[in-house]
């Protein structure tokens, strides 16, 4: 059984509802379904007013450390890249080791980005051209995504970049109003896929205002015209 009891995890004192939850999660966990719940254990210490992304890494790296689920290591790239961009990114080499074994092209395209998405985070001189190329194999693969055709878009050309961003806004499945986000639960908050669709492939999030006006610039739209398209 993986040991949980070593990590800093949230406290009654620190807020009480996230804490009841947690012990629900733990509470439920089993040999079974062990992943699923170090997934969930993660995510719930990056959610406010803990925020706590630096437990949340450690646990899941010292998860893949003996485990191969390919979500841990989506998820632990990801945060890393964002939280931990001063550091090499522990999960990317396994990742990227299991590229030729992987059928599934959605998760080889997930690679691709997550490789290109850490090397902007790490240093905004990169080399444009291993950049666009991890971008357009992520694209090449992908099924649903945007954000891989938002990042290309912004070192493309600007005809390019026009087609790209129609191209990534096609892609969107929902964009969440005032009135969706109140009917997000604690379950949502600390499912894989919903983070995945969110903050990862870019298919379904309540904020696309940095597409749109990035959009909006190329095409001399307004804005405020351009939130009307999409909402």
């Amino acid at each position: 059984m993986f040991d949980f009891n070593k990590f800093d995890l949230i406290k009654p004192n620190e807020d009480e509802e996230l804490y009841n939850y947690q012990c629900s999660l733990i509470e439920k966990r089993s040999e079974k379904n062990l992943t699923n719940f170090v997934l969930e254990l993660a995510l719930i210490q990056t959610i406010s007013p803990i925020e706590d992304y630096y437990v949340a890494i450690s646990i899941l790296q010292k998860y893949y450390e003996q485990n191969d689920d390919i979500r841990v290591g989506i998820l632990g790239a990801h945060l890393s890249s964002v939280w931990e961009c001063y550091k090499d990114n522990k999960f990317l080499p396994k990742l990227k080791e299991t590229l030729t074994k992987l059928n599934d092209n959605q998760q080889k395209s997930i690679i691709y980005y997550l490789l290109a998405h850490d090397m902007i985070r790490k240093d905004k001189r990169i080399n444009r051209k291993i950049y666009k190329d991890l971008l357009t194999k992520s694209i090449n693969l992908s099924e649903k995504f945007v954000y891989n055709y938002y990042h290309l878009a912004k070192v493309s050309s600007k005809r390019n970049a026009k087609k790209l961003m129609q191209k990534a806004f096609s892609q969107i499945e929902t964009i969440s109003n005032e009135k969706n986000c109140e009917k997000i639960t604690l379950e949502d908050l600390v499912s894989y896929d919903f983070y995945l669709n969110e903050r990862i492939l870019g298919i379904k999030s309540s904020n696309f205002e940095n597409l749109i006006e990035f959009y909006s610039d190329l095409k001399s739209i307004k804005t405020c015209y351009l939130f009307k398209m999409f909402r």
